[in-house]
């Protein structure tokens, strides 16, 4: 008779990252993802059904690895449908903003993600991992939003989306941006508008 481990109660899951991590490692570099069958696409559909910060970080290893613009993709809309997310979770998703260069569908998820948590917790804004997440907002669009090239500003663009989506999160120091973003007539009329619509 096969015996079953109980789940550790642990909230960042960080057993299941480890288990992760080891099962990449043992395959190797070389293993792509069509050699793992039927187990990959499963491991793949599971981790965003979980809505831990554990799977969460583990997805956000893998997508560094796994070029698949697909599963990318999904992985990062799932966070918008994570129920209840909480801290750890967050501070996992964080770092999908502080890479050099970051998905669109990133400032769009990470910033839901913020909004359901904050739905839950009216204070949410004092967390340093929601913090963290709007500081780093906050800095892609600058004080007024102003950027030269046309990469620069599909990220500014998508910065004020994801304040947008973020909601009671925003700090006391980005409204002032916002209007600045609007105002500023050298901005591009998309741009303007997104500084708009971002207060919400």
């Amino acid at each position: 008779m096969r015996a079953w481990l109980p789940m550790p109660h642990d909230s960042s899951w960080s057993w299941f990252r480890l288990f992760a991590t080891s099962v990449s490692r043992s395959c190797g570099p070389s293993m792509k993802s069509e050699d793992w069958g039927l187990e990959r696409s499963v491991f793949n559909d599971a981790l965003p059904m979980l809505g831990t910060g554990g799977s969460v970080g583990v997805m956000r290893d893998l997508m560094g690895q796994d070029h698949n613009n697909i599963l990318t993709n999904t992985w990062l809309t799932s966070l918008s449908f994570i129920p209840r997310p909480d801290l750890d979770t967050i501070s996992e998703a964080a770092p999908l903003l502080e890479v050099e260069r970051v998905h669109a569908d990133a400032f769009l998820g990470v910033g839901s993600l913020v909004q359901t948590y904050c739905r839950d917790h009216p204070l949410c804004h004092e967390a340093p991992p929601v913090l963290r997440v709007m500081d780093t907002l906050h800095r892609f669009i600058g004080d007024s939003c102003q950027r030269e090239t046309s990469q620069d500003k599909i990220q500014v663009l998508m910065a004020l989306k994801g304040i947008g989506n973020a909601g009671a999160a925003v700090t006391e120091d980005i409204p002032g941006s916002l209007a600045k973003c609007f105002f500023n007539e050298e901005n591009e009329n998309e741009i303007r508008l997104g500084g708009i619509t971002a207060f919400r």
